[in-house]
């Protein structure tokens, strides 16, 4: 089984959700954030490895952006 365009590094993304979430201080914008990110990675990943097409990945990437600018304001 391949590992994707990006040999599964995208999915690092996830172990470091999972730490900020151990963390004391309140991190759930930053959770949030990189979990959008992790999203648009992995919607990308798959479109290079030819499992989806690019309007998918596009469909995800501008649901994403919503969702990133919502956080960011």
């Amino acid at each position: 089984m391949s590992g994707g365009h990006f040999e599964y590094q995208d999915m690092r993304i996830s172990d470091l959700i999972d730490i900020l979430k151990r963390d004391e201080y309140n991190t759930k914008k930053l959770e949030k954030l990189l979990e959008s990110i992790m999203n648009i990675l992995h919607a990308y990943d798959w479109f290079q490895s030819g499992d989806t097409g690019e309007g998918e990945f596009k469909k995800e990437y501008y649901k994403e952006l919503q969702n990133i600018k919502r956080l960011v304001k």
